[in-house]
């Protein structure tokens, strides 16, 4: 019997210590669920983060089309307006020319009309006297 006592007694130590073990493999199974869930929070905040992330840069690809849209239209008004603004420098520069031109020509006029005058007088001058 007392040997009985003995194996029953290494048996219920190797239980303890089974148990034991089973305890610490538990335990440590709760740390990695722990882990795990804490690292499957993280996950999913990163995933919200990246859902926001990709809401932005959807929304600003967008407003960098539009502007570059923008941008396009500026370019060709201001090639319109650049060549505009050759034509009417080429008008004034033909305005300045015309203008020059007319006054030679009332300067000529009034030449003419001073000759007149004195041919007019030198005419009439016979018959006055």
């Amino acid at each position: 019997m007392t040997a009985e006592f003995e194996r029953l007694g290494t048996i219920i130590q190797d239980l303890r210590k089974e148990n034991a073990t089973l305890k610490q493999q538990n335990y440590d199974m709760e740390v990695r669920m722990k882990n795990f869930s804490q690292f499957d929070e993280k996950v999913t905040f990163i995933l919200i983060q990246n859902r926001i992330l990709n809401t932005e840069i959807d929304r600003l690809n967008k407003l960098l089309a539009e502007r570059e849209e923008e941008l396009s239209e500026l370019r060709i008004r201001f090639s319109d307006e650049a060549a505009l603004t050759k034509r009417i420098n080429e008008h004034l520069a033909l305005f300045v020319v015309l203008f020059a031109e007319i006054e030679s020509l009332r300067k000529r006029v009034k030449e003419k009309e001073k000759e007149v005058d004195e041919v007019r007088r030198s005419s009439l001058a016979p018959y006055r006297n």
